[in-house]
């Protein structure tokens, strides 16, 4: 440190403002260097000699102190105000904005989201029917599996009537689909499965006699209503052939 920054920065160091290794180098350079100890000296006594001249100046009246803390109270709450509604000014189009997102996004969803309820009737059409479910009772006439599911079930078991007659029935098993009981009817036809699920044709989300085809997972899935029962049937058969097989309905 030189003359120069002794001369600059005495007032912080007599003030005490000095970082440790500032204060070291100001005190090393003003023990070599009479000049700047006398300025420092002389600033020294200023200070002191001010600090006791100065009159301690009279302590304010009670009530312009009061007077004086209530305008800075009003002035503060005006700025609160103030500062709120500023915010308030940039929140709302802000909002607005999140608002339309959020219905935008809603719209989004409930299109991209859940499958309808046709959707989810044939993926749980084609796992049951992938799945091969065991069977409660084989038959292959029918008599015997609508004997069978008389009291089980809330609705009459009615067999699909189908027009090719090398459609095989194997037998069937009671099960759910979408929450609701099922009958499971499997056949074979030439050689490929083809499962039927019998419900309650309110069960169905479009109760139509003309099919109602979907494609899921390499299978055809068709749901229709004929002769006041409901029918799910399901099968990796063409779909042209399996239109063909159900067009004798009622």
């Amino acid at each position: 440190m030189d003359c120069q920054e002794v001369h600059k920065f005495v007032h912080p160091y007599l003030d005490g403002e000095f970082v440790e290794d500032d204060r070291v180098a100001f005190a090393a350079h003003l023990s070599g260097c009479e000049r700047c100890r006398r300025v420092v000296r002389f600033e020294e006594q200023f200070k002191e000699k001010l600090r006791a001249s100065a009159t301690p100046l009279p302590a304010a009246p009670g009530r312009l102190r009061a007077r004086v803390g209530s305008l800075l109270a009003e002035e503060g709450a005006r700025e609160e105000k103030r500062r709120r509604r500023r915010w308030t000014l940039r929140l709302v189009p802000a909002l607005a904005m999140a608002a339309a997102l959020a219905i935008a996004l809603g719209v989004t969803l409930r299109k991209a989201g859940a499958p309808p309820a046709e959707q989810q009737l044939a993926e749980q059409s084609v796992r049951w029917h992938r799945t091969a479910l065991p069977l409660d009772v084989t038959d292959s006439r029918g008599g015997k599996i609508q004997q069978f599911f008389r009291d089980k079930v809330p609705f009459a078991v009615r067999l699909p009537r189908l027009r090719n007659k090398d459609a095989h029935l194997v037998g069937a098993r009671l099960t759910q689909l979408r929450g609701q009981q099922a009958v499971y009817l499997t056949y074979q036809v030439g050689g490929q499965r083809v499962s039927f699920f019998v419900v309650d044709p309110h069960t169905l989300p479009s109760r139509q006699r003309q099919p109602r085809w979907r494609g899921v997972q390499g299978y055809n899935v068709g749901t229709y209503v004929s002769g006041g029962t409901g029918y799910a049937v399901t099968s990796e058969m063409d779909r042209r052939r399996l239109v063909r097989l159900i067009s004798h309905r009622d």
